[in-house]
């Protein structure tokens, strides 16, 4: 992620720009470790966020803080990533996918793990 921050630093991107780049060039990488690790703790998103922070700003002081360049346009954000939610949401994915399953082994171990048989959940 850091060789993809300084090669797209080389180019004067717009702070749109910067954020394209997060979106759509380096959160794809994380996807992979957030998926598969349980929980990473707050510790991994402030190292992630840091070069995040780096790249969108130039190395330079902070001017809007990346809470709220999460939020939408029409908030006053531009839609950054928000790394910790996007981890969230791709494990809340999962509880769908084997709640959903039908006959599966996810299916199984749900009903034996995750429900108690007289009170549901």
């Amino acid at each position: 992620m850091l060789s993809l921050f300084q090669e797209y630093q080389k180019r004067k991107l717009t702070l749109i720009g910067k954020i394209t780049v997060v979106k759509s060039l380096a959160t794809p990488k994380l996807v992979h470790a957030m998926m598969v690790l349980p929980n990473l703790g707050k510790q991994f998103f402030k190292k992630i966020q840091k070069p995040i922070r780096e790249f969108i700003w130039d190395e330079k002081r902070v001017k809007i803080g990346l809470g709220q360049l999460s939020l939408p346009y029409e908030k006053g954000g531009s839609q950054c990533a928000d790394i910790s939610k996007f981890s969230d949401s791709l494990h809340i994915s999962w509880v769908s996918r084997i709640i959903n399953s039908n006959g599966s082994r996810q299916n199984l171990f749900c009903e034996t793990v995750c429900f108690d048989k007289k009170n549901g959940l």
